[in-house]
């Protein structure tokens, strides 16, 4: 009953945060590309402009900055929830290898076409990263040890089994066939 509880529960928050992450920094994109549409006249030349004001120009021209540190954190917190659940809802490497495929080429687009380029990082944030995704790696055998030693997961008097077989079906007494008419 955890599966139909709480794992598709799971399952569902994973699919949703695959979309959340970007849908204020499109926000953005939209807003900015449309106050800049604005500022031109409703025009495509990019040398028109109604600011009077350098720094005016450069506020609506230069896009917000980039957060590494904040997407980081939400790659993280995905790669956890990914570890600990996964050996027993196994679709959630699926749902990460496409979120991290999102994530990459959006980040990638935004950061070509729409952030500023962002300030150099050293590898305080990354080498934080990577040791948190290595301890998700031993809370992943720890759970997954749960799962496996439970009996009623992988034995055929699991609680699943009498949904798909009835417990008194034998096969070899069963005269009844798909194809008899």
């Amino acid at each position: 009953m955890w599966y139909i509880d709480v794992g598709t529960q799971i399952i569902f928050a994973m699919i949703l945060e695959i979309s959340g992450p970007h849908i204020i920094p499109g926000l953005t994109f939209i807003y900015v590309q449309v106050s800049r549409l604005l500022d031109r006249g409703c025009t495509s030349n990019k040398r028109k402009s109604k600011m009077l004001l350098q720094q005016e120009y450069e506020d609506l021209y230069t896009g917000p900055e980039f957060h590494l540190d904040a997407r980081l954190a939400q790659i993280v917190a995905f790669t956890w929830v990914t570890f600990m659940y996964s050996s027993g809802l196994p679709i959630l490497f699926l749902i990460t290898a496409g979120n991290f495929f999102i994530i990459y080429w959006v980040d990638k687009w935004l950061l070509l076409r729409f952030y500023k380029t962002p300030k150099n990082y050293d590898q305080i944030c990354i080498m934080f990263t990577l040791n948190e995704m290595k301890i998700s790696f031993v809370f992943h055998f720890m759970i997954g040890a749960i799962v496996y030693s439970n009996e009623k997961i992988l034995s055929k008097k699991g609680v699943g089994s009498s949904l798909l077989v009835p417990t008194d079906y034998d096969p070899e007494t069963d005269n009844s066939s798909i194809f008899s008419i």
